[in-house]
């Protein structure tokens, strides 16, 4: 198993888990950096470079997320028919804050160990997505 990266607003989600699940997945938490997370510029500049129009199953998704998020239930977004280009674009778009709140409702459902998988999974892209912004803050705005 890989690294099970949160924060310390998400590790009192993981704690209410389940005595198996924590079990499991203890060994492997890491706590993630606060520094990295985009602001709404920084989204808006994002979302400007990607090519969305071009990939109507990801403007689709964006759009099945946006509304799944203002009624918190993600149930119904499923990544499974994506490319990994259109995956890419997918998460660029949503960026840190949107994995997060991935993150966030997973924790709040997760019932197995292989949910936890799967939010493993997001909080790895996260972690990669804020070393990476990191480094661009540091290169372009300082």
């Amino acid at each position: 198993m890989a690294a099970l990266y949160l924060t310390q607003h998400e590790y009192p989600l993981f704690n209410a888990l389940s005595e198996e699940i924590r079990g499991v997945w203890e060994h492997y938490l890491e706590e993630e950096s606060t520094e990295g997370f985009e602001d709404d510029h920084m989204m808006k500049y994002r979302f400007g470079l990607l090519e969305v129009e071009d990939m109507p199953e990801v403007k689709e998704l964006y759009g099945l997320v946006q509304s799944g998020v203002e009624a918190g239930d993600l149930s119904k977004v499923d990544f499974t028919s994506l490319s990994k280009k259109a995956m890419h674009v997918f998460f660029s778009c949503i960026g840190a804050n949107g994995v997060t709140t991935f993150i966030e409702l997973g924790l709040q459902r997760a019932v197995s160990v292989s949910d936890i998988e799967a939010i493993a999974c997001l909080s790895r892209i996260r972690h990669g997505m804020l070393r990476s912004n990191l480094e661009f803050f540091t290169q372009h705005l300082a």
